[in-house]
């Protein structure tokens, strides 16, 4: 009997059944209902017909729907999940540079560069020249730091968590090693050398001047959404579509000063 009681049985049951109710069975009464309506009841064939045709292009219109909202929750978990993954191999730099096998590379180079820091041009190439240790050490810093700077530009790494980490030290090693790096690309005959790291800094100075990484792009989609605010208003329409013609020779001019800092 208490066997019974807590299985919420009462007493003189022999059989419980339960009967799931779901949008199948319910869709299966609906369908069931309606033909036996269109057989038996003439008059109303016309009204089940339109009932029919009206409910089928609605439910293709609502599984489109429901279609559409699963693919952009997917597209928006794959891009979270691959933004995440390139934040995750940025910090990895991080970790690299501050792992204590470094240490040593590290201390090496803060001796060079606080060298470096009263030196001319002139003098900078031959300090570095000078020693083999020297040498190895520069050479060593800016592979690092060319290595991660392609990481960042072929979008392998995530650009932003990069500059935000290095672009200080970033742009101090590369100003630094500035004259360095042009005597070595004269004297290898490689023009490209340490090219990566050198779009890396100037994004880091850019970035100081007002400038952020997506500007080319965020920019005239800034016009583009403003033009289309002020469709009604002529004046602004056609000042907005001029800034938008303009907008080549604004970046132009606004990269140019940024090089020149």
């Amino acid at each position: 009997m208490t066997e019974r009681k807590q299985r919420g049985e009462q007493p003189g049951q022999i059989l419980k059944v339960q009967v799931p109710v779901t949008a199948s069975l319910l869709l299966l009464l609906a369908v069931t209902a309606l033909t036996l309506l269109y057989v038996f009841e003439q008059n109303w064939r016309h009204e089940i017909e339109f009932f029919g045709i009206s409910t089928g292009v609605a439910a293709g219109l609502l599984s489109a729907f429901y279609v559409g909202q699963a693919l952009k929750i997917t597209i928006e978990q794959r891009d979270r999940a691959l933004t995440d993954d390139k934040i995750a191999r940025a910090f990895s730099f991080a970790l690299r540079w501050n792992d204590p096998n470094f240490a040593q590379l590290r201390a090496d180079w803060r001796a060079v560069l606080d060298e470096l820091d009263a030196k001319t041009d002139d003098e900078i190439c031959d300090f570095i020249r000078g020693e083999h240790k020297n040498k190895t050490v520069v050479a060593d810093v800016l592979n690092f730091f060319e290595e991660m700077s392609y990481a960042a530009k072929s979008g392998v790494a995530d650009t932003l968590t990069l500059r935000n980490i290095f672009r200080s030290i970033g742009v101090r090693y590369y100003t630094s090693l500035s004259p360095w790096i042009d005597r070595y690309r004269k004297d290898k005959h490689q023009p490209t050398a340490y090219e990566h790291f050198q779009w890396l800094t100037n994004n880091g100075k850019r970035n100081d001047c007002g400038l952020h990484y997506g500007s080319p792009i965020s920019l005239p989609l800034i016009f583009l959404l403003l033009e289309r605010l002020a469709f009604s208003l002529p004046e602004l329409q056609s000042q907005l579509k001029s800034a938008c013609l303009r907008w080549p020779t604004i970046r132009r001019t606004a990269e140019a000063k940024v090089t020149d800092i």
